[in-house]
């Protein structure tokens, strides 16, 4: 081909991204690597550990920049107290150094990441608080998580490692036998750099030194709220869940601090790197010690996620035990709410009961899934009965037998319509003592009237009125 007749591409202008938005500071080279570091999770675990699962989805994404940070020297001593806080929840003093530590790296940490000032100290204080209090395990075995948000770091590899020299300078002033608070107060004075200094600052401001004391009391709680929706519902936060919390928050009686930062920083980014493991753990460690709010502690066998149709059912047909017709519905069919009640039993045998929940790994056992067969027989009566009760009734609003209710809709209806027709005439008889027994039979759907009943009715009554 000739240079005449040559294809030439068309002249076409590359358009730059709007440099404005790309302008950023020069980086140093070991910027670029962390950056590009960041990049290469495109390339890895192709079919392994980056790629969705049920499993990693179980617990939901956090973001890289709101994992929990650790100071490697830090694992020793959670090694070392673990067997003390299961037996009777002490452990060996830490150093102020370490708390401090681990404030400042988590706080500069979600600081850069995006978080406020405030939101960031407030959660760096929370995290530092659990951790003290036995709530960080030290393997990713033992927080049973597929994916690790815990990064134990080494001087070396932070960001921080310059404030952290700083502390460990005076951490070997103390260890030298120097008084406590007297070296401390000539350290501030002549060695920390600026940075950690204006944290000091900041974390011992008046303000924040409230929000210590306050979060001091609470840690516990929060931790409490979180395990036991999370228990309820089996998920990562999600805004529908603000309505739960804040109910059990509100039921504690505790005042808010006024700093707190929202549900979603507390319940999902603060306290998700620890695991469910350690919730349900230390949440039975101290509701038996009284150390929760009684709320908690009287919602501690609330039945867990994926149990829902056999604990709605029962809750149904429980309540039944208060009708005339009690007596008619048990005989006819007293094998299946037998083995109802027995699954529902075990589902109220609290820390056992985790087992059934659905993401029952999280919490560091074997998913044990029960028969529903028995709940789903009985869902016909249990919606009917629900149905009658009103909008006004707490189980009104659950949806989990409705589709297998609709596998048998004309028992729904004669449920609804005998119950209904029970109801009216105990409402005419004057007296809850007077009322009609037996009342009709649910088996045949009939309204079989004995000689016993007190006040006659009308022959034109409807039996669905």
């Amino acid at each position: 081909m000739s240079a005449s007749t040559a294809y030439t591409r068309p002249d076409t202008q590359i358009v730059d991204p709007d440099n404005q938005q790309l302008a950023s500071a020069p980086m140093t080279t070991a910027e670029v690597h962390a950056r590009v570091e960041h990049l290469s999770y495109l390339a890895e675990g192709l079919n392994g550990p980056n790629t969705f699962s049920v499993e990693s989805a179980a617990y939901g994404y956090i973001e890289r920049f709101k994992r929990l940070i650790v100071p490697e020297d830090l694992r020793t001593w959670i090694q070392a107290n673990k067997s003390s806080w299961e037996k009777d929840g002490t452990h060996q003093p830490v150093s102020i150094i370490s708390l401090y530590s681990i404030m400042y790296w988590n706080f500069a940490r979600l600081l850069n990441g995006g978080y406020t000032k405030d939101n960031a100290l407030f959660v760096a204080a929370y995290r530092t608080r659990l951790i003290f209090a036995g709530y960080l395990y030290e393997s990713k075995a033992d927080r049973c998580v597929t994916i690790d948000e815990v990064d134990f770091s080494k001087v070396n590899r932070c960001h921080h490692a310059a404030a952290y020299e700083t502390v460990a300078a005076y951490k070997k002033a103390i260890d030298s036998g120097l008084d406590d608070e007297e070296t401390f107060a000539a350290y501030l004075e002549h060695g920390p750099n600026e940075k950690f200094k204006r944290f000091l600052a900041l974390a011992t401001s008046a303000e924040n030194t409230e929000m210590m004391r306050f979060l001091a009391l609470a840690s516990n709680q929060y931790a409490a709220a979180t395990y036991l929706v999370f228990r309820q519902h089996g998920h990562h936060y999600t805004p529908e869940l603000d309505k739960k919390l804040n109910i059990l928050w509100k039921a504690t009686t505790l005042a808010q601090s006024a700093k707190y930062p929202g549900n979603e920083i507390i319940h999902r980014d603060a306290i998700h790197s620890f695991g469910m493991k350690s919730l349900h753990d230390k949440f039975y460690f101290y509701a038996e010690r009284e150390k929760l709010a009684e709320t908690f502690i009287d919602r501690s066998d609330v039945a867990p996620a994926g149990t829902a149709m056999i604990a709605t059912c029962y809750a149904a047909i429980n309540l039944m035990r208060s009708l005339p017709i009690w007596n008619d519905v048990y005989s006819q069919y007293k094998a299946q709410i037998d083995t109802l009640e027995q699954q529902a039993g075990w589902l109220k045998d609290g820390k056992k009961a985790i087992a059934y929940h659905k993401n029952a790994r999280l919490f560091g056992e074997a998913r044990i899934i029960l028969n529903t067969d028995v709940a789903q027989a009985l869902s016909p009566i249990a919606v009917g009965f629900i149905n009658s009760l009103g909008d006004e009734a707490d189980l009104s609003h659950q949806k989990t037998l409705n589709k297998r209710a609709q596998q048998n809709p004309l028992m729904t209806s004669l449920t609804y319509g005998i119950i209904r027709t029970v109801m009216n005439r105990i409402a005419k008889s004057g007296e809850m003592s007077r009322a009609i027994k037996p009342a009709p039979t649910v088996s045949t759907g009939k309204a079989q009237e004995e000689t016993r009943v007190i006040e006659e009715v009308s022959d034109d009554e409807e039996l669905y009125s």
